[in-house]
């Protein structure tokens, strides 16, 4: 047995550490262990190569997509600003704003036609229409099938957003009152926002307007719902019954 093979181990040895890789794979001079590190070098050296152009498409692409957003924004707003005031009875529409509205709101889309605000604005600007009388019936549905079908474009984008919901059941119910389609609508508004204040009132003024053949289900939220209120916020309710003269409103009656 040689003297290296009888000496005890000494942890850490740099010699050890040395005759050990010798054994393995033979000598490796001092050339091939910079040989060696001058490749992991240059694959480093190409990997920050191909991660530079990657880096800068990504933030080019944002980039865009940000210019897109900002461009459709300004294109829409003055229709929003419009939309809102309708909304809110701050103002009437009239035939010239409601073109314009129309018209911008498109020409955001064509922008960006995966923004589901978008949609939801242009079906506001088809519903706010359809909610005044038409002598023409045929007329104000057509007005609601325009909304709906911008409702669904933006469900088909944003499924879980209950104000959406409530404004297509409202539309369903304009053009097929009752239906269970129109009920779906209602259902789903109630069951991802139903307390938002846009979305509440329009829930009972559904419910209201179809009162003697709604669902069972439907008029137990309704109730419960009026039950746990506070007072301003039931005062509110009985002014939507009021509306729709359902004189059996009372959550104690039938």
């Amino acid at each position: 047995m040689s003297a290296a093979a009888g000496a005890p181990w000494r942890r850490g040895s740099l010699q050890d550490v040395a005759e050990a890789d010798a054994d393995a794979d033979g000598p490796a001079s001092l050339a091939e262990i910079a040989q060696g590190a001058g490749r992991r070098h240059r694959r480093t050296t190409w990997a920050d190569k191909l991660i530079f152009p990657a880096l800068v498409l990504v933030f080019a692409a944002a980039a865009f997509h940000a210019a897109k957003l900002i461009r459709a924004d300004f294109a829409a707003m003055e229709a929003r600003a419009l939309v809102r005031s309708w909304a809110d009875g701050s103002t009437r529409w009239t035939v010239r704003q409601w073109q314009l509205a129309h018209d911008d709101t498109l020409s955001a889309l064509r922008i960006t036609p995966d923004n589901p605000a978008l949609h939801d604005q242009m079906a506001v600007i088809f519903l706010i229409r359809a909610r005044d009388a038409w002598p023409s019936k045929a007329m104000q549905q057509l007005l609601y099938t325009e909304a709906a079908r911008w409702q669904r474009s933006s469900l088909a984008l944003r499924p879980g957003h209950g104000w959406t919901w409530a404004a297509l059941a409202e539309s369903l119910n304009a053009l097929c009152p009752g239906s269970e389609e129109a009920w779906h609508a209602w259902r789903q508004a109630q069951r991802f926002t139903p307390h938002e204040m846009t979305v509440e009132p329009n829930l009972y003024r559904i419910g209201f307007a179809q009162w003697k053949t709604a669902p069972s289900d439907v008029k137990a939220w309704m109730r419960a719902t009026y039950e746990q209120a506070a007072l301003a916020q039931r005062r509110r309710i009985d002014d939507i019954a009021a509306q729709f003269e359902v004189g059996e409103w009372q959550p104690a009656g039938g």
